[in-house]
């Protein structure tokens, strides 16, 4: 045990030493920000006008090591505007880590470099408000970047001396005064981690964006690893859903695909939906009886009415992501303090369920969704019941009637994400390298391939002002 805690103590110096050295050798300044314009590139001749613009993030390592990108893709233009920044320097929360928790005590014999892979220094969304303030969140800290002038804060001021997580995505308030977040300490998630507690301090919390101060509104004990907040439209309510990814054999290397199997006929860990009414500053739960639920979108008429996915997976650190089943999505809604289920749709189709929109038409709500792999579907809100599936390219489909998972193929993530236009005539679907225009009134894909900036993935994707 001694030799093995030397060793960890020796491990984490020389990770603490590269990241020192790679930011010091390819990095900017924190907080540099480059502003760049791509021009939209493919076969453009047959791209009809379309009413669309949307946002995406990645990271971005080819501007400085480390850093993040984002893009505000213009449908209507036809243009890519893109401000890429450097991030914090990892090394000095790499530090902050240690200080709280000796790597000798890590769980799972991971180290803090482990823990903040690169899923969590790369922002999940990006949001922008009409006037040109982009915020976004990275496990340790909120991005804030003034797009009219260039300016950039890093949030709170003392990230990295008080190490908090923060969700992987945040939200405005409708009025755009307010940026939301959910935040947890760093020395609670790794207890979560170890299995020494099941959940742990978390704040509710939001970012004035007339002056950058931060107001903690709620505390409650919670699961850690928040994926995503939103505020009603009519203000009244925050709604957030956690992301429980790591399982207690998320880090054993040595596992077979079998064992995996056995893990999952005894039952992956459910979530649930938190519900906080702002006005009486009161919060509850609700259950959601399949794993890993993650995003959700509201409803566009009715303002108590939301939609979660559920994703049913889980990662393995040899496997990667390994899907335990069919997911669903859910049709919630509040009502008089609590939060229900009214409806629900899954199917053969609804695998790894990535993105799903909300859109009307003809006086009817819609959702796309996309699903794995080369396919997405649209949802009838009213029954939940699927309308059609498309097939974006040929691709065999995971079969289920002979093992009960399957290990996710991340070469084959297509779609990642999909975005409705303005007038609800076409959906766009992004991928690593490009996206497509699917035509919703003629059931057909067009064919126009645009590509997107050369080496950057395409990942989960927001609305203007949401």
């Amino acid at each position: 045990m001694v030799i093995k805690n030397i060793i960890n103590r020796y491990d984490h110096i020389i990770g603490l030493y590269r990241f020192w050295l790679r930011e010091r050798l390819y990095s900017k300044k924190p907080g540099n920000l480059k502003k760049e314009r791509f021009p939209f590139k493919g076969n453009l001749d047959d791209l009809p006008q379309i009413d669309l613009k949307f946002l995406n993030t990645g990271p971005h390592n080819e501007y400085s090591y480390n850093g993040s990108r984002f893009d505000i893709i213009d449908f209507r233009e036809r243009v890519i505007t893109r401000y890429s920044i450097a991030a914090p320097y990892l090394s000095k929360i790499l530090a902050l880590a240690k200080k709280i928790i000796p790597n000798s005590k890590m769980p799972h014999e991971i180290g803090h470099d482990d823990f903040f892979n690169r899923d969590r220094r790369t922002p999940h969304t990006c949001h922008l408000t009409p006037d040109g303030f982009l915020c976004a969140t990275i496990s340790y800290c909120i991005y804030i970047i003034n797009t009219n002038n260039g300016k950039t804060f890093f949030l709170p001021a003392d990230y990295n001396k008080k190490l908090w997580l923060y969700s992987h995505t945040g939200c405005f308030s409708p009025d755009y005064k307010y940026f939301y977040f959910v935040r947890w300490k760093y020395k609670g998630a790794i207890a979560v981690l170890k299995h020494e507690i099941e959940r742990t301090h978390c704040e509710i919390g939001r970012v004035k964006l007339d002056d950058f101060s931060i107001e903690i509104l709620h505390e409650l004990e919670y699961f850690d690893e928040v994926h995503q907040i939103a505020c009603t439209a009519d203000n009244k309510h925050l709604i957030f859903v956690t992301f429980p990814f790591y399982i207690p054999i998320s880090f054993e290397s040595n596992l077979t695909i079998n064992e995996i199997g056995n893990y999952i006929d005894k039952g992956l860990k459910l979530s649930t939906v938190v519900t906080y009414d702002l006005e009486k500053k009161v919060h509850w739960e609700t259950k959601v009886p399949i794993p890993t639920p993650a995003h959700f979108q509201l409803d566009l008429s009715d303002l108590n009415i939301f939609y979660v996915s559920a994703h049913n997976i889980f990662f393995n650190i040899k496997h990667g992501i390994v899907v335990a089943g069919l997911g669903a999505i859910f049709k919630m809604k509040i009502s008089d303090g609590e939060t229900t289920i009214i409806g629900k749709y899954t199917g053969n189709e609804a695998v790894r369920l990535t993105q799903h929109v909300i859109y009307r038409r003809n006086d009817k709500t819609f959702i796309a969704a996309t699903t794995t792999s080369k396919r997405f579907v649209i949802i009838d809100t009213e029954s939940m019941e699927k309308i059609n599936v498309t097939r974006i390219q040929p691709h065999p489909h995971p079969d289920f009637t002979k093992t009960k998972y399957f290990i996710f193929d991340s070469k084959n993530a297509f779609p990642l994400s999909l975005n409705v236009s303005n007038d609800s005539k076409y959906i766009i679907l992004g991928g690593d390298s490009m996206f497509y225009v699917y035509d919703i009134e003629n059931e057909h894909i067009l064919d126009v391939n645009l590509f997107l900036p050369e080496g950057h993935s395409f990942g989960h994707s927001t609305h203007l002002g949401a």
